[in-house]
């Protein structure tokens, strides 16, 4: 019976040290798992800084966008050809007709 005990023990240390060894690989699996994930949310934060940036430009650019449309509305003072002294002149040529 002892050898009986003595093969129990030899093949529970033996199993002990598999699963030390698998521990330690697992272990080391999953150190490298955080690294990796922590590498990936860096990348993601600077992704999503960089859309945000690029929100803010569209957003702008939507605004002067919508500026631009409302200054190009028409407007005849704002016409190259438009003489405000022509407009003057003909006002008086009007009122001299009506005497």
């Amino acid at each position: 019976m002892p050898k009986d005990i003595d093969d129990i023990f030899k093949e529970l240390n033996k199993t002990t040290k598999q699963l030390n060894s698998v521990e330690n690989s697992l272990s080391n699996d999953i150190s490298q798992i955080k690294n990796c994930l922590k590498n990936l949310d860096k990348k993601i934060s600077k992704i999503l800084s960089k859309v945000e940036e690029f929100e803010i430009v569209l957003d702008e650019s939507e605004l002067d966008s919508e500026d631009e449309e409302n200054d190009n509305e028409w407007n005849p003072y704002t016409e190259e050809n438009y003489d405000n002294e022509s407009y003057e002149d003909y006002e008086k040529n009007d009122e001299d007709n009506l005497d």
